[in-house]
C-alpha cells in the first residue's frame, strides 16, 4: 500500500491505494513481506502465494541446489542452525498450531521438539547446543521458554511478557 504523507503536519491527507498485490511472504510467515524499496522508489517484490508446503535445500557457494533435507512442511518465522551444524531448529505448522521440530542434518529426518497448545516460534539455541529458547502465545501472549534440545524434561517458562508485549 501507499499513502501520501506531509511530514510538516504529520498527516496522511490522502487514501491509501495498492501497489503490489499476492507478495510472497518470508518462510509463510504472513506478515514479513520478500521486498525491498529503493531510495529513488523502485519497488522490487517477489510475487507469490501461500504454497502448502516447502522444503530445507542445500545450495551450494555456486548457488546450485543440492540435497533436500527432510520433507515439505508450512516453516513460520526462522530457523537456526546448532552451534556445531548438526542440527536445524524450525518452526512448523501444523493444523491449527505451530510447533518446534528439529532437523538432523546428516540423517534428513525430523522430530518434534514441542508440544504446546499455543504456537512455539522463532527458535533460538543455546552456545553450548544443549537447550533451546523460543516463543509461545499458549497463555494467550507471547512468553519465552526453554527447553533441552534433546527433547528430555518439560518446557521452562524463563520471560514473561507484561500487558501481552513481545519478549
Amino acid at each position: 500500500m501507499a499513502q501520501p504523507f506531509d511530514p510538516k503536519r504529520l498527516e496522511t491527507p490522502g487514501e491509501a491505494i495498492p501497489v503490489a498485490e499476492q507478495v510472497e511472504t518470508v518462510l509463510d510467515s504472513g506478515r514479513v513481506g520478500a521486498f525491498s524499496v529503493s531510495s529513488a522508489g523502485l519497488l522490487a517484490y517477489r510475487h507469490g502465494t501461500r504454497v502448502p508446503g516447502r522444503v530445507l535445500t542445500w545450495i551450494d557457494r555456486s548457488g546450485m541446489s543440492g540435497a533436500a533435507l527432510g520433507e515439505a512442511a508450512n516453516f513460520v518465522g526462522r530457523f537456526q542452525f546448532s552451534p556445531d551444524r548438526k542440527s536445524i531448529a524450525a518452526g512448523i505448522q501444523t493444523g491449527a498450531t505451530t510447533s518446534i521440530w528439529i532437523f538432523d542434518v546428516s540423517r534428513g529426518i525430523r522430530t518434534r521438539l514441542t508440544f504446546g497448545p499455543g504456537n512455539d516460534v522463532e527458535p533460538v539455541w543455546s552456545p553450548d547446543g544443549r537447550s533451546i529458547a523460543f516463543r509461545s502465545n499458549r497463555k494467550g501472549h507471547y512468553d519465552l521458554y526453554r527447553r533441552a534440545a534433546d527433547g528430555s524434561g518439560s518446557d521452562e517458562e524463563i520471560g514473561r511478557a507484561s500487558g501481552g508485549e513481545r519478549v
